[in-house]
């Protein structure tokens, strides 16, 4: 009698089993039709059962689903657009649970696709909410989040992007220390945005801190070595510690460089004029704004710079 009792709770458990394996292929399938409200049901009860909870298949396409979802969830007219509030968390949570049970990465491809979409939206509000709502702290919550997703999935270049926009947000707030932390990283990534380097240079030059100053100017060197921007920050590096020769060979490297683009060579013969005079050398300075005025003669600070 008790093994009959055992064997028929063993046929019930594989009936159990098989009944939240075919939940799986059920919201595959519903998904493959676009049926979400059925797929959205099945998936679910499948990530709670303990035949399934524990299987990356299961979670990874518990994300595509709630990937679909959020897809819908844009169309005025879809039926599914109010089926679940919370589908960029759940898709995003669904997409972390399978790549950490993937050890096999048999479902790296389309769980990565989940990611960037994913992030993509968190992305996409938080632009939204920085250039139109100039809601900077929700701006850099969901960049932050966008970076932690691109992460995940190795896209770089969309990470960097994430990672600027923080740094902007910090910069709108003030709070040198919110920029330090989503810039500097950029600097380690190879960046090639100018404002990356120069925001940075700057809070450097303000607390007087030449090491770092000069630190920022070698890694921008480093990784931008054709980029006249490189230069002019290292030659005033350079000029803060106190390294003047060294810093007008940068300058006069940085003004040479430009040259490639007319406009930018007027402007950084304007520029190195300026430095130069601020560190008494008269007559070059005077030298390179006449020569920028031959370029532009209307221009207002050669013109001035050469008045007063």
């Amino acid at each position: 009698m008790k093994k009959l009792t055992l064997t028929v709770a063993l046929v019930a458990l594989t009936l159990g089993i098989n009944a939240q394996t075919l939940n799986v292929q059920s919201a595959i399938q519903d998904l493959k039709k676009g049926y979400l409200n059925k797929a959205k049901e099945d998936i679910d009860k499948a990530c709670e059962h303990e035949s399934t909870k524990n299987d990356a298949k299961t979670w990874c396409y518990a994300a595509m689903i709630y990937g679909q979802i959020g897809g819908e969830s844009t169309k005025a007219k879809s039926k599914y657009k109010n089926l679940d509030a919370n589908w960029l968390e759940k898709a995003y949570n669904a997409a972390l649970r399978c790549k950490e049970l993937d050890t096999d990465n048999e479902y790296a491809d389309k769980n990565n696709s989940v990611f960037r979409y994913v992030g993509n939206e968190y992305y996409t509000r938080a632009v939204t909410s920085f250039n139109d709502e100039k809601d900077y702290k929700k701006a850099l919550e969901d960049a932050d989040k966008a970076i932690k997703i691109f992460n995940n999935s190795g896209d770089k270049k969309f990470a960097d992007d994430a990672y600027y926009l923080a740094g902007l947000c910090g910069k709108a707030m003030k709070d040198n220390e919110t920029v330090m932390s989503y810039f500097k990283p950029l600097v380690r990534r190879k960046t090639d945005k100018t404002e990356v380097y120069n925001t940075l240079f700057n809070i450097y030059k303000a607390q007087s801190d030449t090491v770092e100053a000069m630190k920022l100017a070698n890694h921008y060197l480093k990784n931008c070595p054709n980029d006249y921007n490189a230069s002019l920050t290292m030659a005033q590096a350079n000029l803060l510690r106190g390294d003047i020769d060294r810093g007008l060979e940068m300058l006069n490297q940085a003004v040479d460089q430009s040259k490639t683009d007319p406009n930018k060579y007027t402007q950084m013969l304007g520029a190195a004029a300026s430095i130069l005079e601020n560190y008494g050398r008269y007559e070059e300075a005077e030298q390179k704004f006449q020569e920028s005025l031959k370029l532009d003669p209307d221009q207002f600070a050669a013109n001035f710079g050469l008045g007063h």
